[in-house]
Parts: C-alpha cells; sequence; structure tokens
C-alpha cells in the first residue's frame, strides 16, 4: 500500500499553490527587470550628459564639473 498518494486525494490545493508561486515569479521577475532596465537608461543619460554637456550634469561637484569642462575642452581641441 502506497501511503504518498490515496486514491481520493485532490490536486486542487496543490495545483493552486504551484500556479501562485509562479505568478508570483513572474511578477518578481519583471519587477527586477524593470529596475534594471531603467538604471541602465539612467546611467546612459548620465554618460551622455556628462560626454556633451557637463554644465548640466547636476550630480557633479563644482570641482568634478570644472574637471570635466577642461577634459572635454582639451579632446574637442584635439
Amino acid at each position: 500500500m502506497n501511503h504518498l498518494y490515496a486514491p481520493d486525494m485532490d490536486a486542487t490545493p496543490l495545483l493552486i499553490s504551484v500556479v501562485a508561486l509562479a505568478i508570483s515569479l513572474a511578477i518578481m521577475y519583471l519587477v527586477i527587470r524593470n529596475a534594471v532596465t531603467a538604471a541602465l537608461r539612467q546611467a546612459r543619460r548620465e554618460q551622455f550628459t556628462e560626454d556633451f554637456y557637463p554644465e548640466k550634469a547636476m550630480w557633479l561637484t563644482i570641482r568634478q564639473r570644472e574637471q570635466l569642462t577642461e577634459h572635454v575642452a582639451r579632446r574637442d581641441a584635439a
């Protein structure tokens, strides 16, 4: 006699648990993917601003902005 499975057992609770787990994992994946995508886009925006508009790079200190402006001027002069 197999004690792990009785013929009159209903698999519905197990099925509901598995489906709920799959849905929660899918939602978690989408949230993490969205966060990573947003972070990468923000990093590209910041890099573009630093490369082409250092005077608009508000996350830099005054000294960093001056150094970046000098670097851009030297790069453009070359």
